[in-house]
C-alpha cells in the first residue's frame, strides 16, 4: 500500500517530555475508497537546549571561484563552530585548530585545490575560540 503525508503536527507532554508525531496519511484507493487515518509515532528527548548563536554569513571570491559560508558560533559542540557551505549545503565543525588539519574541512565544504591557502587564512581569521567571541556581545 502505498501513502501520502498530507500533514502532520506535533503534541507536546511537557511533564515527561515526550512529543507524539501525527501524520496524516492518505493511502492509496482500497476497494474504490480512498480512507484517511493517522499514524502515531513517540519519542523521548534526550537533548533540547535552546540558545541564540552567533552566526555570520560570508562571500568572498578567489580567482576562479566563489564561497558563500555561513558561520554558526554557539558553546555547542564542543567550543567548536558549524561551518556551513550554502552553495553545497554541506557542513563541517571546525574550530581555529582544525584549519591546519585540512584534509578534514577541504572535501566536506568541496574547496578547490587551488583556493585551499586563501580559504585556510580565511578561516584563521574567522574561527576563534567561542569565549573571545561571546565576550565581543
Amino acid at each position: 500500500m502505498h501513502f501520502c503525508i498530507s500533514f502532520c503536527s506535533f503534541r507536546t507532554d511537557f511533564a515527561r517530555k515526550k512529543r507524539t508525531l501525527l501524520v496524516g496519511i492518505n493511502p492509496a484507493y482500497k476497494n474504490g475508497v480512498k480512507a484517511r487515518g493517522y499514524l502515531h509515532m513517540n519519542f523521548e528527548y534526550l537533548y533540547d537546549e535552546t540558545e541564540k548563536p552567533l552566526t555570520r554569513y560570508v562571500t568572498f571570491v578567489t580567482k576562479k571561484n566563489r564561497y558563500d559560508f555561513g558561520l554558526f558560533h554557539t558553546q555547542q559542540f564542543n567550543g567548536k563552530s558549524l561551518v556551513v557551505s550554502l552553495q553545497s549545503l554541506k557542513a563541517a565543525l571546525m574550530a581555529s585548530d582544525d584549519v591546519y588539519r585540512s584534509d578534514y574541512w577541504i572535501k566536506k565544504l568541496e574547496i578547490d585545490e587551488e583556493d585551499i591557502e586563501v580559504v585556510k587564512e580565511f578561516f584563521k581569521n574567522s574561527l576563534s575560540p567561542i569565549d573571545s567571541l561571546l565576550t565581543q556581545y
